[in-house]
């Protein structure tokens, strides 16, 4: 991953190239974002099925250098182990998408919540479609604003066959509860 800065000439100028460490199985980066003064590059370790496992690093500028500063890895239980397929942030929130996989074939797509709370990256909460389908194509695209999150479904058939949905969670009522 190479990181640029625009300089005062408008011009832009290579600041750091950021690599996997060549002393682990890193096997590859797969996708990046930016979040405030972090970067968050989803990667795997292993290369063969099903000795494959999905990550986000965290890389964070600290005196001027991009320094590695945590991973996130999917929660762990019954139905939300699977691959990463991409993530997107938005200041203190963040959304990273799963293909849930018991038999390495995605099987349907779970988001999961993560928020930043005293510098790091917490989970939060997981959203499924009310009938998990893998015909749906449920979580295929998503996003997060500062108010709410909005979940895709493309083929969902509620309405009509493949007319697509959007689903929409108010941010604000999901940590009204005082969980925080």
């Amino acid at each position: 991953v190479y990181i640029y800065t625009l300089d005062e000439l408008n011009t832009w100028q290579l600041e750091q190239r950021i690599k996997p460490d060549s002393k682990t199985d890193q096997y590859g980066y797969l996708g990046i974002s930016t979040n405030k003064d972090q970067v968050i590059i989803r990667s795997t370790t292993g290369n063969i099925q099903p000795n494959v496992n999905y990550h986000l690093n965290i890389y964070s500028k600290i005196n001027n250098n991009w320094e590695s500063t945590g991973n996130i890895d999917p929660p762990e239980n019954e139905y939300m182990e699977g691959s990463i397929l991409g993530f997107k942030s938005n200041d203190n929130h963040m959304l990273v998408s799963a293909a849930i996989n018991e038999d390495n074939t995605a099987e349907y797509v779970v988001i999961h919540l993560y928020k930043f709370i005293n510098e790091q990256w917490i989970y939060k909460n997981s959203y499924l479609p009310s009938d998990p389908n893998p015909d749906s194509g449920y979580g295929f695209s998503y996003t997060v604003t500062d108010s709410d999150i909005l979940i895709g479904s493309y083929l969902e058939d509620t309405n009509e066959d493949d007319s697509g949905a959007v689903y929409r969670y108010d941010l604000d009522s999901i940590f009204s509860n005082n969980f925080e």
